[in-house]
């Protein structure tokens, strides 16, 4: 019908330029190659458009093959200008397995950046076979690394080569790779051996951190297997430090053993043990466990300043803040235990010859003894006379420098110790 212009196709009054009419089991439009009837194009009654297909079953629907450049069949949809400057954007499903991927061409090169596989849901990026859940491409695409979820952990995997963490930013950056617990959870973080049985396990909880070789036959722990470097600890820790090792272990069951090594501080004195002692009680100690501390102080409050005419701490600041230390040992469950000043020779260390200006003179640190005992009785702690073992002829013999123990002079102390220890039924 031709009406005022307009044209109608199965329409005798035309509201359009050309309007096509048709009833429910009819096709509206159709474009044919000539072999088959809408292989190129249709619409349909209902308004969908079919390009290779003459039912389209959505308002676009595109079926069809085409060639690559490799020869292989797709369904294909290509945005881009023209085809003889090779500048495209098209995604396309592969008649193999029905994947969908989001391709690209640049000069001739084709590139597919963007894959999902039908049959498992896996998004591949720079990779075109995914077998995780999220795959991302190698430079070359050959290999992928690769984030998914078992309904139990997540799991981070690569096909090939090592995981590299590395800050991009400037020339000399730090690169931090930080493991959070979550609430009162710990940081935890595992490396797993060759069959999944055996690992290493990092935790950190409550600001102690533990470092281990745990699972189903865990062997040992090597620092630095071969002797070719050292082991450095504390390497750059503050002077005002306690730098210390602690070793903890069980003889047999019920027996517990430990070694301490560095407890004490070059040139300690009460004055600093009473200022530190607090924290470092707080650290060294297990909840719920009984401790013994063994405390022996008091030699180096006594160095004299030959200038000054004064002693590094005073008689009555010794005496407060041995009852500091005292004060704050009982509040842990266990025992406090003084060691008494040993004996200094005099004709070696008046004057110090390590410290210019200053001496070590025993009457003073028979001064210090006393105070000490006093202490002790006071505030119902032990005290152990390490002086009294031996007269001091036998003492100096054991002492090289006038003031410190040889490792046999440590050997009489420990055994001292040891059978007061025992005695008094501490241990």
């Amino acid at each position: 019908t031709l009406l005022r212009g307009n044209v109608g196709i199965g329409d005798t009054s035309p509201d359009a330029t050309l309007e096509v009419a048709t009833n429910a089991n009819a096709y509206a439009f159709m474009i044919t190659s000539g072999a088959t009837a809408g292989d190129l194009l249709t619409v349909d009654s209902a308004g969908n458009v079919g390009i290779g297909t003459i039912t389209p079953l959505n308002p676009l629907h595109i079926e069809g093959t085409v060639s690559d450049n490799n020869a292989e069949n797709y369904a294909i949809l290509n945005l881009g200008d023209s085809a003889t400057d090779h500048k495209r954007w098209g995604f396309r499903i592969d008649s193999a397995e029905g994947n969908l991927h989001f391709d690209t061409e640049y000069n001739t090169v084709d590139k597919t950046w963007f894959t999902v596989k039908r049959a498992t849901g896996n998004v591949g990026i720079g990779h075109t076979t995914p077998s995780y859940k999220l795959s991302i491409g190698s430079a070359n695409g050959s290999d992928q690394i690769g984030i998914e979820h078992d309904d139990t952990n997540a799991w981070f995997k690569t096909d090939d080569g090592a995981f590299i963490f590395q800050t991009d930013e400037g020339d000399n950056t730090d690169t931090y790779v930080s493991v959070y617990g979550k609430g009162t959870g710990r940081g935890w973080f595992n490396i797993y051996d060759q069959d999944n049985q055996e690992y290493l396990a990092h935790t950190i909880f409550s600001g102690a951190g533990t470092i281990k070789v745990a699972g189903a036959n865990p062997v040992r722990l090597d620092f630095q297997e071969s002797a070719d470097i050292p082991i450095t600890m504390f390497l750059n820790a503050a002077a005002d430090e306690t730098q210390e090792l602690q070793i903890y272990g069980h003889a047999s069951p019920g027996i517990s053993r430990s070694l301490q090594i560095g407890v004490g501080v070059d040139g300690d004195d009460s004055r600093s043990l009473a200022k530190r002692i607090k924290r470092e009680a707080t650290i060294r100690i297990w909840p719920n466990s009984e401790t013994i501390f063994i405390i022996s102080i008091g030699t180096n409050d006594t160095v004299y300043s030959n200038k000054s005419k004064r002693l590094r701490v005073s008689p009555r600041e010794y005496k407060a803040n041995l009852i500091k230390i005292i004060n704050i040992t009982k509040k842990h469950p266990g025992n406090t235990v003084f060691i008494s000043p040993l004996v200094v020779d005099d004709n070696k260390v008046d004057p110090i010859p390590w410290l210019e200006g200053y001496s070590y003179i025993d009457k003073f640190v028979k001064q210090y003894l006393q105070i000490m005992k006093g202490v002790a009785k006071t505030k119902g702690v032990e005290f152990i006379n390490i002086r009294n073992i031996m007269n001091r002829s036998e003492w100096f013999k054991l002492m090289p420098d006038g003031v410190h123990p040889n490792s046999m002079g440590h050997e009489k102390i420990f055994q001292k110790v040891r059978e007061f220890l025992i005695e008094n039924k501490i241990i």
